[in-house]
Parts: C-alpha cells; sequence; structure tokens
C-alpha cells in the first residue's frame, strides 16, 4: 500500500514540480529578454522598482515570492505536498490499533483459555495489526519449542517496526533536500543577479544587486520553511515508533510467557 503511495502520489508530485519549475523558466527568460536588452532599460527597471518598493513599503505578496524563487521554488513546492502526505499517511497509520491494540490482546488470550486454538489463528490472521502477526504465528506454531517461538515473535515484531521506520524515513529525506534546494536557489539567484550587473557595466546600480539577492533569498527561506517542521515531525514520529515497539514486545512477551512459559512446550491442539 505504502508503495502505491509513492508511486500514483510522491512522483506525480514531482512531475508537477517540474512543470512549474519549467513554467517559472519560461517567465524567467520572458523578463530577462525584456528587461536586459540594453544597459539603459535596466537602469529604468531597477529604478522603477525602487520607486515600486517605497510605493508599497517594501512588502511583496506571497505569490510574488514564489515566482522569485523561480526553477528550484517549483521543486520546493512539490516536496511541501509530498511532506504533508506523508505526515497524514503516518498519523492514520502509526497508531496502536495497527501495532498492538489490547481487544485483540484481550480476545486472544480469553480464546486461548478456552483452547480454541483454531480461533486464535484466525483471530490474529484476520487482524492487519503487527501484534495480529505475532499471535498468528504463535497459534500456528505452538507445538513448536519456547525458544524458537520467543525467537520467531522478535523478528516478526521487529520487521514490521522496521516497515514503519522505513515510511518514517522519507520524511527526513524531504527534511534535508528541502534547505539545500532552497540554497541551490539562493546561489543561482545571486548569479543571475551579478550577472545583470556585469552586464550593465558602468552604469549598474546598486539596487539591482540587492533586488536580485533579495529575491534568491525566498528559496532559502522557503526551503527553511518546509525542513524544520518536517524534520520536528520526524522525530516525533521516530519516537512514538520506538514508544509503541515497546508495546508490541511487552504484549507479545507477556502471551509467551503466559502460554508456553510454564511448560516450556507448545500447547497440544
Amino acid at each position: 500500500m505504502y508503495r502505491n503511495l509513492i508511486n500514483f502520489l510522491v512522483i506525480p508530485l514531482l512531475l508537477l514540480g517540474v512543470m512549474v519549475s519549467a513554467g517559472f523558466a519560461q517567465d524567467e527568460a520572458a523578463a530577462n529578454d525584456d528587461g536586459v536588452a540594453t544597459a539603459a532599460a535596466m537602469d529604468d527597471v531597477a529604478a522603477g522598482t525602487g520607486e515600486e518598493a517605497a510605493a508599497t513599503g517594501g512588502e511583496t505578496s506571497v505569490i510574488d515570492q514564489i515566482r522569485n524563487g523561480g526553477i528550484p521554488m517549483g521543486f520546493l513546492i512539490a516536496l511541501a505536498v509530498v511532506a504533508i502526505l506523508l505526515i497524514l499517511e503516518r498519523f492514520a497509520k502509526l497508531t496502536r490499533s495497527t501495532i498492538a491494540p489490547d481487544h485483540l490482546l484481550n480476545q486472544a488470550k480469553t480464546q486461548w483459555e478456552q483452547e480454541d486454538y483454531a480461533g486464535v489463528e484466525k483471530l490474529g490472521k484476520e487482524s492487519p495489526s503487527a501484534l495480529g502477526k505475532v499471535i498468528a504465528f504463535l497459534a500456528e506454531n505452538r507445538e513448536a519449542d519456547y525458544t524458537a517461538l520467543n525467537e520467531g515473535a522478535g523478528e516478526i515484531a521487529a520487521r514490521e517496526i522496521q516497515k514503519h521506520q522505513q515510511r518514517n524515513y522519507w520524511l527526513a529525506v524531504v527534511g534535508t533536500l528541502s534547505p539545500l534546494l532552497g540554497l541551490l536557489g539562493t546561489v543561482l539567484g545571486m548569479i543571475a543577479a551579478f550577472q545583470a550587473v556585469a552586464m550593465a557595466g558602468d552604469i549598474g546600480d546598486v539596487s539591482m544587486v540587492a533586488d536580485g539577492i533579495y529575491k534568491a533569498l525566498a528559496t532559502t527561506a522557503a526551503g527553511l520553511i518546509i525542513a524544520i517542521p518536517t524534520l520536528g515531525f520526524y522525530h516525533f514520529l521516530k519516537g512514538r515508533t520506538n514508544q509503541l515497539a515497546l508495546e508490541l514486545e511487552d504484549a507479545g512477551s507477556h502471551l509467551i510467557i503466559k502460554w508456553f512459559g510454564k511448560s516450556g512446550a507448545g500447547k497440544e491442539a
């Protein structure tokens, strides 16, 4: 199911980022053709920018800042959407009901005491939780020795927790890439700004550099805005996964000791 999420949501969103970036690139190319036709025209643009900033109090809208981010901003938008989807999926799937539900533990204990071993096995297989897989394994291999049951149940629990840890890892990937991509956008913007001044020559204006760097820094800000909460959610979910892993381990150990600990051997069918 998680692979389907990657195939049908994450990849199309990244492609959307590519298309948005292509649109930004076309707008930027058109702006360069119109704005740097001559050195005198560039001075007029710089002067106009200063007058507009003074008239508006130096404030720009969020849409303008996104457009100023250029190509990297398109990928940052895609990463932001991916991060939101991953966080929602993790909060929906990383719960006690999907790891070690209490009602399943109590129901399995009750049926085991009634010696309904087939019912316990069926109960475990029908449950989508990690504890359900452990219960199904114990009921199916109840004639095995204590050591084999303990090791087998531990391996099943470890694999289930590892799956959740791997899903959490994608949040760390987004949180790591976002500031780097924002920094790349800033560097590219600064290169473009200094290139514009070089083309203007002696008649270039300092405000041209300031305006270019100001626009370029928007990508760094966007990258940090995405990375900080994403990494925060990653560490929170990582801690929650470890907590649920301990609860799963306690539930599995409790069943093994209660069902097989005294005799050291499995129950007879």
